[in-house]
């Protein structure tokens, strides 16, 4: 299981502190069913999933699980070699029920009281600190030469149809990226 997002048509991901309390709290999920039409609320499956995510499981589902799709060996762990990326919570691990807590998990997932990035303080209690230049992954995809050139062919024709930017001017050369990270990718058409 990933959480992603699509922002910005619909899925917002200033919105994951809300979908973290729904995930982590049963109640926090009823408080928002009940706002819903009434007619709609009867054809729902929703309420009848008791289920309550962990803060182990939020981090897997937040950044572990999708490092590990992406391949980003050096990301979602704190493992040697990691990047050194955190996120601190002003949250009391010990006391915590996110079942009854739900608007504390909402509230300390809006901002964090810490933003590690590769291994310095960036943000500490919401206020930025530190803007380093991070990393711009990219992917070079191999594929088989035939299939790049149709595909290229029929998409040079929907950038033409749908576009007023030529396809030519739409590409970014390596070079002009900052700090690049390729992700080298075997595909299969």
């Amino acid at each position: 299981v990933h959480m992603t997002t699509d922002h910005p048509n619909g899925a917002p991901f200033t919105q994951y502190p809300k979908v973290v309390a729904w995930l982590m709290s049963k109640k926090a999920r009823e408080k928002t069913i009940n706002k819903i039409n009434k007619n709609a609320r009867r054809r729902l499956d929703l309420p009848g999933i008791e289920r309550e995510y962990s803060l182990y499981e939020i981090a897997i589902i937040t950044r572990a699980a999708t490092a590990k799709s992406l391949g980003l060996k050096e990301k979602g762990h704190l493992g040697v070699g990691a990047d050194g990326d955190v996120a601190i919570y002003n949250l009391d691990y010990e006391t915590l029920d996110p079942s009854s807590d739900h608007k504390l998990i909402r509230k300390a997932f809006k901002q964090t009281a810490y933003t590690i990035k590769a291994g310095k303080i960036v943000a500490r209690d919401g206020e930025i600190i530190n803007a380093p230049e991070g990393k711009t992954f990219w992917v070079d995809s191999k594929v088989k030469e035939d299939a790049r050139g149709a595909m290229l062919s029929a998409l040079k024709g929907k950038f033409e149809e749908y576009y007023t930017v030529k396809m030519e001017n739409y590409q970014i050369r390596e070079g002009f990226l900052s700090n690049p990270f390729k992700l080298t990718v075997e595909a299969e058409v």
